[in-house]
């Protein structure tokens, strides 16, 4: 299957659990990078830890962007615009949620390539610290960024699990545009570009 395919039938996949109020009840709170706010549902008690086994070739693709990404223990997660960084939990904070911890490593990636210098999206290009909550643009570059996570995470053998945690996210912004599910197709351009351009490193 083509990437564009893949990618399409991820859309598919993620408007259906939308539109069919499908997203299991139990699927842990996804947050968004652009707010430095606590985790809901991250330990927070370090004797608790599981560490998070890495995925070779997540691991190679990240690495090749060449993005400065820090990993600090804290509940900090994000893209800082101001000196270009992403800045992450520890591995461990995850607590052996591999899917989760890349989730959050991809939209980092995607918020990253919106910068000037990149793919120079409009949406987003403030930082996550100057927004301000329930801004339009951020709403949409906060989809743009959770679909290209799903298409990046299903690339890489990820599976489609995954989704729900990130079609929770897209659900509340959606709310917060005052869109439906059918407003996810006009962003799968960007979020295909943004995905596009992380793994043209490594291609």
């Amino acid at each position: 299957m083509s990437h564009s395919r893949l990618y399409k039938s991820i859309l598919n996949h993620i408007i259906e659990l939308i539109k069919n109020k499908a997203i299991p009840h139990d699927v842990i709170q996804y947050i968004d990078f652009n707010y430095d706010e606590p985790y809901r549902g991250m330990e927070t008690d370090e004797t608790r830890f599981n560490d998070c086994v890495l995925n070779e070739e997540a691991e190679k693709v990240i690495a090749s962007t060449g993005a400065t990404i820090t990993h600090e223990y804290g509940e900090r997660a994000g893209y800082l615009r101001r000196t270009d960084e992403i800045i992450l939990p520890l591995t461990m904070q995850f607590n052996g949620r591999s899917d989760l911890y890349y989730t959050y490593v991809f939209s980092a990636l995607a918020h990253w390539t919106g910068a000037p210098n990149r793919l120079n999206r409009e949406q987003g290009d403030r930082g996550y610290q100057d927004y301000e909550l329930g801004a339009q643009d951020h709403q949409r570059e906060a989809i743009i960024a959770d679909l290209s996570a799903a298409f990046s995470l299903t690339t890489l053998g990820f599976s489609k699990a995954i989704c729900a945690n990130i079609a929770v996210h897209i659900e509340q912004n959606l709310h917060n545009l005052g869109q439906d599910h059918q407003f996810l197709e006009t962003l799968l351009p960007p979020a295909q570009a943004a995905t596009a351009y992380i793994f043209s490193f490594s291609s």
